[in-house]
């Protein structure tokens, strides 16, 4: 039985803000299943505050507050998302234990981050490999800008 994810894209970069690099498309939403799906559980559980999801309340990570944070150097920020990766990596073979609608290609035997470019005084963006435990693997670019107010 497949059972579909919705699929989430970036915005366009023009229109980006601090509040929102990534949303569903209203009009075409996507049903989503294979190492996409991985990918995009990946990046919503990279992306929920620790605590926020009403499913899973321990999901999440301290990604989104660090964003908010006092940071001079968007280089800093590198060594927390390696061990946010991880703690992704873990909490998304937690949940794909306790599924069995998943298949192979829809759980997480990897993370890593492959590349991390500080693109500006303000910005930086997070090349991150994912692998399945069927052995497929996908690229995902995190682009983001840090807050600049207060």
């Amino acid at each position: 039985m497949v059972v579909y994810d919705l699929h989430f894209d970036l915005v366009d970069p023009t229109m980006q803000s601090i509040e929102g690099n990534f949303a569903i498309d209203p009009r075409r939403p996507t049903g989503i299943s294979g190492p996409q799906k991985v990918v995009n559980r990946f990046t919503k559980t990279f992306l929920t505050t620790k605590g926020s999801s009403a499913l899973h309340r321990n999901a999440g990570t301290d990604f989104p507050s660090l964003l908010d944070g006092n940071i001079s150097d968007p280089g800093d920020v590198e060594p927390d998302v390696i061990i946010y990766i991880e703690d992704v990596v873990e909490q998304m073979k937690e949940i794909d234990k306790e599924s069995r609608w998943l298949s192979d290609d829809e759980r997480i035997a990897s993370a890593v981050l492959t590349q991390f470019n500080a693109t500006g005084n303000n910005t930086f963006e997070i090349y991150i490999t994912v692998t399945t435990v069927s052995g497929a693997r996908v690229g995902v670019l995190l682009p983001f800008a840090l807050s600049t107010n207060g």
